[in-house]
């Protein structure tokens, strides 16, 4: 083998070993924020992914908040959709679909 071809040899088994480049390190950590947001699995379990990823410090404190909001924001939408079902179906007056808006800290205006 020549010279050449050992460096080369050499370069593609350490780009293998080098940590993903930016675009795939986004989807790694889009489907670890995914998993949680969805409630497959704890923010422990969320805390050991990204870490598994390779994030760490504030990268990964902003992943880990991100997730958070993103789960919070899902969870709400989620009941939003059945609160305006009820609200639909009639189980449910327009008051009291008023008070749970704002219950929750909405502008009852602005989303009914």
């Amino acid at each position: 083998m020549a010279y050449e071809d050992v460096l080369n040899f050499i370069e593609q088994q350490l780009a293998q070993l080098q940590s993903p480049g930016e675009a795939e390190a986004a989807v790694q950590s889009g489907v670890a924020i995914a998993r949680y947001a969805a409630g497959m699995t704890s923010v422990d379990q969320l805390d050991g992914e990204l870490s598994a990823l390779g994030y760490k410090g504030i990268k990964k404190t902003r992943l880990m908040l991100a997730a958070q909001l993103k789960r919070a924001f899902d969870l709400f939408n989620d009941r939003l959709a059945i609160k305006r079902k009820e609200l639909a179906d009639g189980k449910i007056t327009r008051g009291a679909f008023v008070t749970w808006l704002e219950d929750s800290g909405i502008d009852a205006e602005g989303i009914a």
